[in-house]
């Protein structure tokens, strides 16, 4: 088992799950189903990508960033249960991101025409 995650996490390209049967004295490959295909905007992607956001900047300047970047209207920004972002509530769209979730926190944005978007990873270096 720990063979096929470093082979998963290593992103062979010709990724197969082998199965060792002990029983039947065989060794069986198995090429797994591939991940949806998700079309944002102009932008394709694997819907297993995890986004990567190390900019120390307010919730406004976030939520500006990708909504540009997917070509979307955001509605809502979630770090786990915390509602970062609702747009019929008020909140405090200008505070400093690090005020609000800490470091190394996953994001995840819904739309309002309610797409699959992928979580985003909040990772700022402290030097």
């Amino acid at each position: 088992m720990i063979v096929e995650m470093i082979k998963y996490f290593n992103n062979y390209n010709n990724y197969r799950n082998t199965l060792i049967d002990i029983e039947k004295q065989s060794i069986e490959h198995i090429t797994p189903n591939p991940a949806k295909e998700i079309t944002l905007g102009n932008i394709k992607m694997n819907s297993w990508t995890k986004l990567l956001y190390c900019k120390n900047s307010s919730l406004k300047e976030f939520k500006e960033h990708y909504e540009e970047y997917f070509k979307t209207t955001i509605s809502m920004i979630l770090c786990g249960s915390k509602m970062l972002y609702v747009e019929f509530m008020e909140s405090d769209i200008n505070k400093n991101l690090l005020d609000l979730i800490s470091n190394d926190s996953l994001i995840t944005i819904s739309t309002e025409t309610e797409e699959d978007l992928p979580e985003i990873r909040f990772l700022i270096t402290i030097s």
